[in-house]
């Protein structure tokens, strides 16, 4: 009886030993995706994080990144046009005459179906029965999320615009002051559409030469920031009155 317990007891120390590795070898593999994920997003000073897409749907980082080079190319045309109509008419003639085209293109497919319908003598009817068909209203559940995430980000804006311009920091608060500053310039050179059209070109080149070119780029910004927080606590640490406050 003795000896068959102890080799029970062996058995199930020897399973539990194994258990044990597969878990430990399991949640680090998922430690260290996670850590390669959170450095890939957020690392630290020499991640280009604003140059990918980590926090965005995966569709729109597949348009942004060329993937399909037939959808991300017309949908940039689409977008790059409509703001290029901006710029030339008024924003209420551009939503007429969108409005007149689509109309157009509606109507004469529609009555080209019904002269077909009627040479062929059958019966189709309205060829856009499955559009009217399709639900296209937004659910509760759906409405209630997306206001959810507007006012998460709508307090996260709010709280740090109060931050900055009731300086808690004041080395924040001049940072802020020196960009408004370079706005002003930027704001006496270019137009709102045109910052537009220029953003939109960046939101479609500027990613895909950072995923290109990453391991160069994040080398020279980490390089820069290092720089830029030398020069800032050497500042701070002349000037007593731009050192932050402890806070216990």
């Amino acid at each position: 009886m003795t000896e068959h317990q102890e080799q029970f007891t062996s058995n199930d120390n020897q399973i539990s030993s194994t258990t044990d590795d597969d878990f430990v070898k399991v949640n680090g593999d998922e430690g260290q995706r996670g850590d390669e994920n959170l450095n890939g997003c957020n690392g630290g000073a020499g991640k280009c994080v604003f140059l990918s897409c980590c926090n965005m749907p995966s569709q729109v980082c597949d348009l942004i990144l060329w993937k399909d080079i037939k959808r991300t190319g017309a949908a940039f045309g689409v977008l790059f046009a409509l703001l290029l109509s901006f710029i030339l008419f008024s924003l209420v003639s551009v939503f007429s005459y969108l409005g007149i085209a689509t109309l157009l293109v509606t109507i004469s497919f529609r009555v080209y179906k019904s002269v077909l319908s009627a040479i062929q003598k059958t019966n189709e009817g309205n060829p856009f029965t499955s559009l009217l068909k399709a639900d296209f209203q937004i659910k509760p559940e759906q409405a209630r999320r997306f206001g959810e995430q507007i006012a998460s980000h709508l307090n996260c804006t709010v709280n740090e615009v109060r931050r900055l311009f009731l300086v808690e920091d004041l080395v924040d608060s001049l940072k802020v002051l020196v960009l408004l500053w370079i706005g002003t310039y930027i704001g006496s050179w270019f137009n709102t559409l045109t910052l537009l059209m220029l953003g939109l070109v960046s939101l479609f080149t500027l990613p895909m030469v950072y995923s290109t070119y990453k391991v160069q780029i994040d080398t020279y910004v980490g390089m820069v920031r290092e720089h830029v927080t030398q020069v800032t606590t050497l500042i701070t640490s002349k000037i007593p009155m731009l050192k932050k406050e402890k806070t216990h």
